[in-house]
């Protein structure tokens, strides 16, 4: 086999496995299941600057996302609710946060 296939092969192999290709990883939920869209969500929060510190937990039956938790105020609690309804497969966010 030519070794420049070779040495291509697996340089795209080491991109996707460093780039936590969702493919190569059977564990990895699936995107258009509950679960997928859950950690979809779970995600979105804690990459958010405003909401990544609040104590925050999604849960997605059918579409339906149920936002628990603790914020420390109105607007980080708004700023959740805008990024669980911008999340692919979220159709309607209830809101059970408090603020502390």
């Amino acid at each position: 086999m030519n070794v420049k296939i070779l040495r291509a092969a697996a340089a795209t192999l080491f991109l996707a496995l460093a780039a936590g290709c969702a493919v190569l990883d059977p564990a990895a939920p699936d995107p258009g299941s509950d679960d997928g869209i859950q950690a979809a969500a779970m995600d979105g929060l804690s990459r958010d600057p405003m909401t990544a510190a609040a104590n925050l937990l999604v849960s997605v039956d059918n579409g339906l996302a149920t936002l628990t938790g603790t914020v420390p105020n109105t607007a980080v609690r708004q700023r959740a609710i805008q990024i669980l309804e911008r999340t692919d497969g979220i159709f309607e966010v209830r809101d059970h946060t408090r603020v502390f």
